[in-house]
């Protein structure tokens, strides 16, 4: 009979490209997770000195599971994603990108969420984030929604429906087929866990970013200090 696994081992990837200041916060976020086993994939240009000397560095100084891959070639989103996917050795696979700040019980809950759930499902996302507008340094409440980037699966499916050649919704097929087959749970309540911070350069751009912050509350000032706090004190690292 095979045992279930109680921390199965989660692999976060996480696709960089020349900005290790924010790769770096997303590490510290990363290194700051409760959850007990786990590896971070990150996906850069070899190019990116930068990059690589802060990868090596890290290495050089902590005890953190790191697969790192320096990639020769550009390709599209869909298809780094997807050669990171291969490279981690998780049964689960969790999106982590380097621009956005994490709580530190976030794959903790996420992956409690989905073993304790009573049905077949394989997969969780969060359907409320809050929405960090940097510039302007006001924060939202999200609307409901599957925010594709709090995305924790089991690695097969998503190699069996890898992400599409794309640079934009790469992972819309995947999340499709999830929620097509019943395998995605949809975790409400959870908000606090991802603070997504629109800072100008993101993937979603102004209109469609100002699209969702319309459509959900604006928080009130405490709550907005203290995303700040937490945000801009990563910002700090270096």
């Amino acid at each position: 009979m095979k045992v279930k696994q109680k921390h199965p081992l989660i692999s976060c990837i996480c696709i960089s490209q020349n900005r290790p200041q924010q790769l770096l916060r997303a590490i510290v976020n990363f290194e700051q997770q409760s959850y007990p086993n786990k590896e971070l994939v990150v996906s850069y240009p070899s190019k990116d000195l930068p990059t690589k000397k802060l990868l090596e560095r890290i290495l050089k100084i902590s005890h953190l599971k790191m697969v790192l891959l320096g990639r020769e070639s550009h390709g599209t989103l869909g298809q780094i994603r997807n050669q990171a996917v291969m490279a981690a050795h998780g049964s689960f696979i969790c999106t982590w990108d380097d621009d956005d700040w994490y709580h530190p019980e976030r794959l903790k809950l996420q992956m409690s969420q989905l073993q304790n759930s009573t049905s077949k499902y394989q997969a969780c996302i969060l359907q409320e984030i809050i929405l960090y507008d940097r510039p302007n340094e006001s924060a939202y409440l999200s609307a409901t929604y599957n925010w594709s980037g709090t995305l924790l699966c089991k690695k097969d499916l998503v190699i069996k429906y890898p992400y599409q050649h794309t640079n934009r919704v790469e992972d819309g097929p995947l999340i499709a087929h999830l929620e097509a087959k019943k395998l995605l749970l949809a975790i409400t309540g959870a908000y606090y866990l991802y603070v997504y911070i629109y800072h100008g350069t993101n993937v979603i751009d102004g209109i469609h970013f100002n699209y969702f912050t319309r459509n959900g509350p604006q928080l009130d000032h405490n709550t907005t200090q203290n995303i700040i706090q937490n945000v801009e004190a990563s910002f700090e690292l270096d």
